[in-house]
């Protein structure tokens, strides 16, 4: 039985199935053999609809005006830092 977590594909929000149906093991860098989990191979269809998302996503960040950016950036960074020690762990 495999217990390790499988990782789908994030694309637009939302985690979606994908259309492939192929997996890949990702190990962890300083310990090969030790798999983190599984994820999903995306394929060509899976990457348009990726990259139309981001596409969408841009547009609407670029109209968005500039201190409203500034503001959501702000924030940004300041979830990071109260987050830093479950980034740590989660690298």
């Amino acid at each position: 039985m495999n217990d390790k977590k499988n990782y789908g594909l994030y694309i637009d929000g939302e985690w979606i199935n994908f259309v492939s149906g192929e997996t890949f093991p990702s190990g962890n860098p300083a310990k090969p053999e030790q798999i983190l989990g599984i994820f999903q191979k995306g394929n060509k269809q899976d990457i348009d609809k990726a990259v139309g998302a981001a596409e969408g996503a841009f547009e609407k960040w670029s109209e968005t005006p500039a201190p409203k950016r500034g503001l959501i950036l702000l924030k940004a960074a300041q979830l990071l830092r109260e987050n830093k020690e479950t980034q740590i762990d989660l690298e």
